[in-house]
């Protein structure tokens, strides 16, 4: 039994308000220690953003100034193919439509690079697992275990192949 401040013993419900009240407090500090944790995360996470956005903007812009050191080469280059073509002897306008067909190459080939990067822009492995999604859980299943026993069997019979080959080979050295 414990013992008041006046030796009287305490009450029952006084002590028992008394824990309620210690854990109380202990739950109040405990969310606190944690608002403070997630504050000084966001401002973390804030600080970093505007140095992630800074660095982008500087980034962007040292890239076009890249571009025009770049396209300036490119046209001192093609320039000069041309004009030593020209002192070979070749017609101005053959140089001409020889410049025009080197520059209309090297976009279309910029086309196609550009193309093949769209296509990872649409989110594709996103979009096929919200398909898988919408399909039965039985179906999405089967198909998964029908793949990777596909790709277990592939892996398998390449496996084979490779030890055969090796173990021909090493017959093959007396």
């Amino acid at each position: 039994m414990t013992v008041g401040a006046a030796g009287d013993p305490a009450p029952v419900g006084a002590r028992a308000a008394g824990q309620d009240s210690s854990w109380a407090a202990l739950g109040r500090s405990i969310l606190e220690e944690v608002a403070a944790v997630v504050r000084e995360r966001l401002h973390l996470l804030a600080l970093e953003g505007q140095q992630f956005f800074l660095v982008a903007g500087q980034l962007l812009t040292l890239g076009v100034i890249a571009a025009v050191f770049v396209l300036t080469a490119w046209f001192v280059l093609v320039g000069g193919i041309l004009a030593w073509m020209l002192q070979l002897g070749m017609p101005w306008i053959a140089v001409i439509a020889a410049g025009v067909v080197v520059n209309l190459a090297a976009a279309f080939l910029v086309w196609l690079a550009m193309r093949r990067l769209l296509s990872l822009m649409m989110f594709p492995a996103t979009i096929r697992r919200m398909q898988f999604a919408r399909q039965a859980a039985p179906a999405a299943a089967a198909s998964d275990a029908a793949a990777l026993s596909q790709e277990t069997e592939a892996a398998r019979t390449s496996g084979e192949r490779a030890a055969a080959a090796a173990d021909h080979s090493s017959q093959a050295v007396p």
